[in-house]
């Protein structure tokens, strides 16, 4: 007696994606995502935002000026955002 098989192709190996399948290599020809407006800031960026976050907490403790002290606060996100904006992927 024989019995009858039907024929699939070859059989797919477990863990080995084939070349339709979708995966972090099959990107190359895909287009690419919609661009980041801002990137990572840099390192030495942090240095002067923390001095004059510094300076914005001592003029705004010592009761000097609150006004000056919410100012040194906007200067510093001001920026971050900006060497944010600098270090974009172009």
């Amino acid at each position: 007696m024989t019995q009858s098989r039907r024929v699939q192709g070859p059989p797919r190996r477990e863990g080995r994606p084939t070349a339709h399948d979708s995966g972090p290599g099959s990107r190359a020809g895909a287009p690419a995502g919609p661009r980041r407006n801002f990137g990572t800031p840099d390192l030495f960026v942090w240095f002067p935002v923390v001095g004059i976050l510094l300076a914005a907490g001592l003029v705004a403790t010592i009761g000097a000026s609150v006004l000056l002290g919410v100012v040194l606060v906007l200067v510093a996100i001001v920026l971050v955002v900006f060497e944010s904006w600098a270090n974009r992927n172009r």
